[in-house]
């Protein structure tokens, strides 16, 4: 067979266009001992595709089908579930929204509203000042012994800066 011949056989293999038996006259070919240095790659993917075998394993295609069948079998019932699962959501959902509408109902209704939540804590004005001056200088002197630290250190800090920068001014 003519190298022109095979080149085009190779072309139709890659584009798999090739029969049976144009494939095995290509395997023919490509296990003969002289043949052009340019076609040693193919000679290559052709020897190692001769190894692996040409039929099929046997009862492979009735796995194939049953592996197949099975797929579709699971997913059908993974479709089943997630409706299940969707359809409890919902429900559960609605049951939760009616308890807790039946709930605010019922502590509305059941006398609450008429507590007052803010009431007088004192009887006049002037005690309400009084407390809230004391309340004020309180956190006022809290507020003064929490801002030492604060103050110092602050004074650390800018030490530390002025260390920095005389440092980076005597490398200059």
């Amino acid at each position: 067979m003519k190298t022109e011949d095979i080149k085009q056989l190779l072309v139709k293999f890659y584009n798999g266009e090739t029969s049976r038996e144009e494939e095995a006259r290509l395997s023919a070919f490509f296990r003969q001992e002289n043949l052009p240095a340019e076609l040693a790659d193919d000679r290559n993917l052709f020897l190692s595709l001769s190894e692996c075998g040409q039929e099929p394993l046997s009862g492979l295609e009735g796995r194939i089908d049953s592996f197949i069948a099975r797929l579709a079998e699971e997913e059908s019932a993974g479709e089943r579930r997630a409706r299940k699962t969707r359809l409890w959501g919902r429900a559960t959902g609605i049951a939760a929204s009616l308890l807790l509408v039946v709930a605010i109902g019922f502590w509305r209704y059941s006398g609450h509203e008429k507590d007052t939540v803010l009431a007088d804590t004192y009887q006049s004005p002037e005690e309400a000042r009084k407390a809230t001056l004391q309340a004020l200088q309180l956190f006022s002197q809290h507020f003064s012994e929490g801002m030492k630290p604060v103050e110092k250190a602050n004074t650390e800090l800018k030490k530390t800066q002025e260390i920095i920068d005389h440092t980076l001014n005597k490398k200059n």
